[in-house]
């Protein structure tokens, strides 16, 4: 995606396609990262963002995995985990406030709002060390 659309623009590939090295370092640091810090994602969408019955999780999965397959049809990206969390809210919410942790919600909401030009700013300087190992001119 984005990583080879940045050598696509800056002429490093001739024509847009992923290298391999790039499906590589893209699921390895996301493996690495749910291995690592996955237990943290569930602990939080599982049990302290909302009191979950069963009915309110069949809700947030059905719900997150329809809004997931409408997005993919529409070409847009998405992240799964933030889909199923606000699915979370939602199928909770139409019961009562109460059950909703807003003080979660607020953590995790920020979370997000932080997390897009961190991983931009991450991102933008994998590009440059990219840069500078592999295409040394």
């Amino acid at each position: 995606g984005v990583i080879t659309a940045a050598l696509w623009i800056g002429s490093y590939i001739t024509y847009f396609y992923v290298p391999w090295w790039v499906m590589l370092m893209c699921g390895s640091t996301m493996a690495l990262g749910t291995f690592l810090l996955g237990w943290r994602v569930i602990k939080t969408v599982g049990w302290r963002l909302a009191k979950l019955e069963p009915k309110h999780g069949f809700s947030a999965e059905t719900g997150a995995g329809l809004a997931i397959v409408g997005v993919s049809i529409a070409g847009m990206p998405v992240s799964t985990t933030h889909v199923l969390a606000s699915a979370v809210i939602g199928g909770t919410f139409f019961q009562s406030l109460r059950r909703i942790r807003w003080s979660e919600v607020g953590k995790m909401v920020t979370a997000w709002i932080i997390t897009i030009p961190i991983a931009a700013l991450v991102g933008g300087m994998a590009f440059w060390v990219v840069q500078l190992c592999l295409f040394v001119s």
